[in-house]
């Protein structure tokens, strides 16, 4: 049969759309193969190394325009440089545009649940609600990795269970959070397997603790807002290293992490800060954040009414703390200056040592 010239002309779309929804449908069979294989692949590969994940039920579909990845459960737990981690989420739905396959959403419902066994002779627990934890990641493929992760929680609410280790009674403190918002990065392709990194996040309406506690007193505490940005420079992001290891190279390069800017507006303080942090060669945290903080005489007040300090003790800190911060400009400032210290793990705000924090290596 032959086609007249018009013919072929009228059938050339047609043609055109046949061959390219046949080259599209090709594509995406053999992209969708090898995101099977390399899920498949990163499994082993993290079983191997003692980190068992489960993706229960494993549905993959999402023709033509997707890729996507349900299970009915997911699950990882193992153990990495001496801490035992068990995490346990809901359904779990990933997909990816088939355009831009390596721009992965992941959406985890709830109950999520967290237990870590560390060294630090507790067992710590965190339990939320129903509500999903949504999560986008960028991804490279030379080398494969995180380029660039967000996570975005809202809503949830939950319980915090520390059990002393053999054996001892535990203690649960419930908190909520209306919204949490994570942003991390890396500012430039690796050489050697060092990069800088950023970091952002941004809290609203958390609250933590019970309507009566030892810390708080009366009420919990409530952090109507924060948020932070920081810079990591000369992270190592190989594959494989113990925390331990990764820290230490850290410190050989001389990493430091630097704070731009740290706010925060809570029901007892509220105050802004910036600074560097490093390690020295025992992996103990150096360094100091300059800031203002206001509301620090009613802090001291909330503490000495719980019992956590005594009066004549709160009375020098207040003291101290407004000889040592800037005069008041006016009434309605009530700020004071305050610097927090690290010295050899020590932490220190102000004059006073608050913690010590054990050696990163």
């Amino acid at each position: 049969m032959k086609f007249s010239g018009t013919a072929r002309r009228m059938l050339l779309p047609l043609a055109l759309v046949i061959v390219i929804a046949t080259g599209w449908s090709l594509y995406w069979y053999i992209a969708s193969e090898k995101a099977k294989q390399s899920f498949t692949d990163y499994l082993e590969k993290n079983r191997a190394t003692g980190v068992d994940i489960v993706c229960a039920h494993p549905v993959w579909g999402g023709f033509p325009f997707r890729f996507e990845l349900t299970c009915d459960r997911l699950g990882a737990a193992g153990l990495r440089a001496g801490v035992q981690v068990d995490f346990a989420g809901g359904k779990t739905n990933a997909v990816a545009l088939a355009y831009n396959p390596f721009h992965l959403i992941v959406e985890i419902s709830g109950p999520v649940s967290l237990t870590v066994i560390g060294r630090t002779g507790y067992q710590t627990h965190i339990a939320s609600n129903g509500k999903p934890l949504r999560t986008s990641l960028k991804l490279k493929t030379q080398p494969t990795r995180a380029d660039q992760v967000s996570v975005l929680a809202q809503n949830l609410s939950g319980t915090i269970t520390q059990t002393p280790i053999p054996g001892g009674a535990s203690e649960t403190v419930p908190f909520s959070v209306e919204r949490l918002n994570l942003h991390t990065r890396f500012t430039a392709p690796p050489i050697d397997d060092i990069a800088p990194f950023d970091v952002a996040a941004d809290v609203s309406g958390f609250v933590y603790g019970p309507d009566a506690s030892k810390l708080f007193g009366t009420e919990p505490l409530r952090i109507e807002t924060a948020s932070m940005t920081a810079n990591i420079t000369s992270l190592p992001i190989a594959k494989g290293l113990t925390f331990a290891t990764r820290t230490r190279q850290w410190h050989d390069q001389k990493g430091v992490l630097s704070v731009k800017e740290f706010t925060f507006t809570s029901n007892f303080l509220t105050g802004a800060s910036s600074g560097d942090v490093n390690l020295d060669s025992k992996g103990l945290l150096n360094g100091r954040l300059e800031g203002s903080v206001s509301g620090f005489d009613a802090f001291l007040k909330r503490l000495e009414t719980a019992g956590v300090i005594k009066e004549n003790h709160a009375a020098i800190a207040d003291t101290l703390m407004s000889v040592l911060g800037k005069p008041k400009q006016s009434p309605a400032d009530a700020s004071i200056n305050v610097r927090t210290t690290f010295k050899q793990g020590k932490v220190y705000i102000g004059p006073f040592k608050v913690v010590t924090v054990p050696p990163l290596f």
